[in-house]
């Protein structure tokens, strides 16, 4: 709950992002957009699978670092870049960081990239170099004599899907910490720094929309700050493992190889029913779908057009049409094109599918199809299902009467014999097949016509009761009320035998006892 008020705040005093990197640059939109066009990841294995998971720390990767006063850098320019790649090339240890932001599109994107070496900062600002960044940056995190350092393995995973960088030589922070402090959980990236170097990091720079341009003193300081700091501690905790005599060039690094080695693949996605049960589990009024069999099929067919938007566009599917708007739809009467845009005004990305949407929302229903109770007017649409139109049914046509004489009495001997050779089947008179013959009702009196409907729309009234309310200890009473039950018929399927009968004293006079003959 915190992150999100130390987020609001930050929206608050720092500013939120008014004009969308996708819009405004048109290399980061083609970019999203082949990326969202992708169900599966498409490289299954790193391009440098052996030589990166055989990686051990080498003499030079740890030589101490004269650090001085730091110059930052911001790089937006391809001669910025083409500078900045210059000098991190005769490097040999190096800290990067990335800045993410997921508000509005369709996976979350890296925004800036921090790299740092003992003596330079460099903030890159990834949108105006969109097309450059694999084809420069490539070869340094690709390099495998240049040891970099991460706090956190997502950057690496990040790298991969936004740029198809794929980095060797790379260290996760978390891992070398635990070695020199052993936690029983990952230690954060603002503990690790207050606790190596007693500083307090500014939560507004981290919970800043990285968007922003441009980009607010607030949070290039903690952005430039976060990958100096990063180098900072990676130089003093290697300085102590060193003091403890812990050969750290022959020490395997299993979770940074893990990291490095492991490929990025897309989140799960949830099903589109279980939102849909979720969705009708939390509402307040009864849903129609539960008389219309295709209720969820209508939904998750919403759900798809709405992805496929969002995807083309680069949007978060809830900024295109939130889930509870969907689920609204599906409750009222759409039988014209103008009561859905009119439903739809201010979904400006869902409009050009209006004419998909007609077609799976369109109804023959009134406008007063349902109502806000437990009570539910059920048109002819659904009134078809249950039984035929009134059209099809006619009026009542009393039978004509036939004349049946009765069957002649049996008469049976008063003395019966044995012998039943002297009876006989008595034949009755069998009816002939006629589709005018109906058998007439037990009283006697021919069965009411069927009344003429006055228009030719059927409604029919349903009535939802409500159901009683249980205790909560039903369920207790209703498997103690079994057991007993079950132990009653386990007692008597033993053989268990009932008291002996006893004479009353006032009747034994009626009895005879065994000793008179």
């Amino acid at each position: 709950m915190s992150y999100f008020k130390d987020r609001a705040e930050a929206h608050k005093r720092l500013g939120r992002c008014l004009v969308r990197p996708q819009d405004k640059f048109p290399a980061v939109l083609a970019a999203r957009q082949r990326l969202n066009s992708q169900l599966v990841f498409p490289v299954s294995r790193h391009p440098q699978h052996d030589r990166a998971s055989s990686f051990k720390l080498s003499a030079p990767m740890l030589e101490d670092l004269s650090f001085g006063k730091p110059i930052s850098h911001f790089v937006d320019s391809p001669a910025h870049l083409r500078n900045m790649i210059s000098h991190l090339v005769t490097q040999s240890q190096l800290s990067f960081d990335t800045e993410s932001n997921h508000d509005d599109s369709f996976l979350c994107m890296i925004c800036l990239m921090q790299i740092s070496n003992a003596t330079e900062n460099y903030m890159v600002d990834v949108f105006p170099l969109y097309d450059l960044i694999a084809q420069e940056l490539g070869p340094i995190f690709a390099n495998p004599v240049i040891l970099k350092i991460v706090h956190d393995s997502n950057d690496v995973q990040l790298l991969q899907r936004d740029f198809n960088i794929f980095c060797e030589a790379t260290l996760n922070m978390q891992e070398v910490y635990h070695l020199f402090r052993p936690q029983p959980h990952p230690i954060n990236y603002s503990s690790m720094v207050k606790e190596l170097f007693h500083i307090e990091l500014d939560k507004l720079g981290q919970c800043a929309d990285g968007r922003i341009r441009p980009i607010p003193k607030t949070m290039m300081n903690y952005a430039v700050r976060d990958s100096e700091h990063l180098l900072h501690a990676w130089d003093k905790v290697r300085r102590a493992l060193l003091t403890r005599k812990m050969n750290l060039s022959s020490h395997v690094f299993s979770q940074s190889l893990q990291a490095v080695t492991s490929i990025y693949r897309f989140p799960k996605r949830k099903s589109y029913a279980s939102i849909f049960d979720r969705l009708k589990s939390s509402g307040k009024r009864p849903f129609l779908g539960d008389l219309i069999p295709e209720g969820k099929e209508k939904f998750s067919k919403l759900c798809v057009l709405r992805e496929g938007v969002a995807r083309s566009s680069d949007h978060l599917e809830t900024r295109v049409v939130p889930n509870e708007v969907l689920f609204e739809l599906l409750h009222k009467p759409i039988s014209t094109m103008e009561a859905l845009r009119s439903e739809l005004s201010g979904r400006r990305l869902f409009v050009p599918e209006i004419d998909a949407i007609f077609t799976i929302l369109r109804r023959d229903m009134p406008e007063d199809s349902w109502e806000p109770s437990n009570t539910l007017t059920v048109e002819r649409y659904d009134a078809d299902l249950l039984m035929p139109p009134v059209s099809s049914c006619k009026p009542f046509v009393p039978p004509v009467p036939v004349d049946v004489p009765p069957p002649e009495p049996m008469v049976l001997d008063s003395n019966p014999s044995d012998d039943l050779s002297d009876i006989t089947d008595t034949e009755l008179p069998m009816l002939e097949d006629s589709e005018d013959v109906v058998p007439a009702p037990l009283d006697g009196r021919p069965p009411a016509p069927f009344p003429e409907a006055s228009s030719p729309d059927l409604i029919i009234r349903i009535t939802i009761p409500n159901s009683p309310r249980k205790s909560k200890h039903h369920r207790r009473d209703q498997n103690r009320k079994r057991n007993l039950r079950i132990k009653n018929e386990i007692r008597v399927g033993l053989g268990s035998r009932p008291a002996p009968y006893r004479v009353p004293s006032h009747l034994k006079s009626h009895f005879s006892t065994g000793s008179e003959s």
